[in-house]
């Protein structure tokens, strides 16, 4: 064999094969790329699924607090009444909680819009509980009132911040 001939049959070979390495490599960090992504998106969508649960369930709390007030108010003497409401400000705490771990998590998973819809309604229920925790009275009822139309009205804004967040993944 001459080296012409060899050179010939090095290219006919080694470049092909070359290109087809090349070529396998490119896409192999391109797949691996696309799954990590996927996969990050995927924990995103799981996340924002369980902070929607949590907040719902948060938010069923305050419903069933506001509930129970109204009935204790209503009935002063009844020991009933009483151990109901303590009752649903326990579960209102520890779903508080519960939501508190998880908004430090908004901020690191890049949600600034949710975060900051979702101090909105902290504040507007901490207003809430403190209305409701006063005695009773005509201002006081107006002022419970007032704060269940601001607690709705942040709840149904974190919802859409949460809604358009998990469509803009």
């Amino acid at each position: 064999m001459t080296w012409p001939e060899v050179t010939d049959t090095a290219v006919k070979i080694g470049l092909p094969t070359t290109l087809t390495a090349l070529t396998a490599i490119f896409l192999a960090k391109f797949s691996h790329s696309h799954d990590l992504e996927k996969e990050r998106r995927k924990r995103k969508q799981d996340f924002l699924e369980k902070l929607g649960s949590d907040f719902d369930a948060y938010d069923s709390a305050l419903d069933a607090m506001r509930s129970d007030d109204q009935v204790a108010r209503r009935l002063p003497d009844s020991l009933e009444a009483q151990r109901s409401l303590l009752n649903t400000y326990r579960a209102v705490d520890q779903a508080e909680r519960g939501l508190s771990h998880l908004q430090s998590r908004l901020l690191m998973s890049g949600f600034p819009a949710c975060y900051a819809r979702l101090q909105e309604y902290e504040m507007a229920t901490t207003l809430l509980k403190a209305a409701v925790s006063k005695q009773v009275g005509e201002d006081i009822e107006q002022s419970i009132i007032r704060e269940v139309v601001a607690v709705s009205d942040s709840a149904d804004a974190f919802r859409e911040s949460l809604r358009d967040a998990y469509q803009g993944l």
